[in-house]
Order: C-alpha cells, then structure tokens, then sequence
C-alpha cells in the first residue's frame, strides 16, 4: 500500500493543527466542518509514501488519491448492512393486528418517546417541538441496549429513512422524526432478520413487534399474557360465547 498508518502523536498534532487554523481565537472541543476537511488534507500528505523517482504528489493529488483509495473503501465498509427496506414495513405498519397493538400501547409508547424528546429550555430543537433528532436516536438506542445488535452507521440510517418517509407525509420537519416515525422506527427494528432469526426476512410483524415491546417495557398487561402464552405454544385465552358462558353457570350450580 502507498499509504502508511500515522502513530498516536502525530494523529494528535493533526487534530491540534486543524484546530488551531480553522478555529483561531475560539476555545473549540470538537472540528468544525472546514477543520474536518483541513484535517484530512493533512493526513493525506502525511500518509502518502513517496513515488519511487522521489517526487511527491501535491496537497490536492494526495488528497484526492485519500479520497479514492482510503475515505470511499472505508464508507462502503461502513455503510454495509446499513440499508432498511421500509417497504414492507410501511405497509405493515396499516395492519389491523399491528394498528391495534400498537394503539393499545400508545400511552406507554407516548411516555418513552416523550423521554427522548425533550430538549434544554430555550431551545429550538426539532426535539422540543415533541420530535426527535438523531441525538434522541443515539441516546435512546444506548440506554435501551439497541446499540449491541445495531451499530450506530445502522440506527442513523434507520433514522434518516424514516425521518424521510414522515416528512413525505408532512408529519415531520426536516431532520426531526415524529411519534409516527418513531412507530415505524420500532417497527423495522423488531422484524428486521437479524434480530428476529425464527422468522425468515420481514414478516410475522405483530409478534416481532410485541416481543420488541416487551423488552422495552411498554407492553401492557393484556399482550403480555398474550406473549407468555404463545410462548408455551398457547392460544390467547378464548371469551366464551354468552350461551355457552351462561350454560356453564347453570352446570356449575350458579
């Protein structure tokens, strides 16, 4: 390879130089865009090996070589296993199994969106305006455990996806992802393949969805004792016909 691996101190003095050049006057904690940018021209001098006639590529080859044989592989490797098909889980979402679930949840569910969504006083956030932004996304997915079976490339995609599909819909502002798209975001998470490995690809969405809810803890008492059953191979428990419930009444001496 022409490009080889800088050590610790000199990733360091990039960022110090980065900083200093594109932040000057300003105490920053974190790269602004351009200082990103300046950062990664720098890296690319420093990590270009030399031709064998000596010459040295200029800060815009080097950068643009950076670019096609470093920065592109890195993004295809990052991005993989991160598409969401929200097709099917769209048109499962208008189900009547999966509506009803989900509606007789609904104030569990209102709770723990309401959870991430709300921003600092003052603030103009999409998330205080009772939406979520891809922090909310981030913080929500690390204290519920999400991030071990889902990177954060994977959530982020999941996020923007369905942030994109509500704002075709007119239901979110741009960046923001409302209650609606939060559904959905639950959605393509509980039937995704990898996580639900009985089920062969999307499908079976109401199951998947209520096992998901109950590891979230905002399944109520009724589809929990629904989930234990199926559990052991049982139906829900039946309501007996107002005949039958009656003959069995008079049978028992009532």
């Amino acid at each position: 390879s022409r490009w080889r691996r800088l050590t610790l101190s000199q990733a360091d003095l990039v960022l110090n130089q980065a900083v200093a050049v594109a932040c000057a006057g300003q105490l920053a904690q974190r790269l602004t865009q351009y200082a990103f940018a300046a950062a990664l021209c720098n890296v690319a001098l420093r990590s270009v090996r030399i031709k064998g006639d000596g010459r040295r590529l200029t800060a815009e080859q080097a950068f643009k070589a950076f670019c096609r044989e470093v920065l592109k592989p890195l993004r295809d490797r990052l991005r993989n296993g991160a598409r969401w098909d929200l097709r099917p889980v769209v048109q499962a979402r208008s189900q009547g199994d999966v509506n009803a679930l989900l509606l007789r949840n609904r104030l569990r569910l209102e709770k723990l969106f309401a959870r991430y969504s709300c921003a600092g006083a003052g603030s103009d956030s999409p998330a205080e305006k009772g939406q979520w932004n891809a922090a909310s996304m981030s913080r929500f997915a690390a204290d519920l455990g999400l991030s071990a079976s889902h990177s954060q490339t994977v959530l982020r995609q999941l996020f923007d996806d369905c942030a994109a599909e509500m704002q075709v819909d007119g239901a979110a502002a741009e960046g923001a992802l409302s209650f609606a798209g939060f559904e959905l975001c639950l959605l393509a998470i509980a039937s995704r393949p990898q996580r639900c490995g009985s089920w062969r690809g999307y499908g079976a969405f109401e199951p998947a969805l209520r096992a998901l809810l109950d590891e979230l803890d905002t399944l109520c008492p009724d589809d929990r004792a629904g989930l234990r059953l199926s559990a052991f191979g049982l139906g829900a428990p039946e309501t007996p016909a107002p005949a039958a419930a009656a003959a069995a009444l008079v049978a028992m001496g009532a």
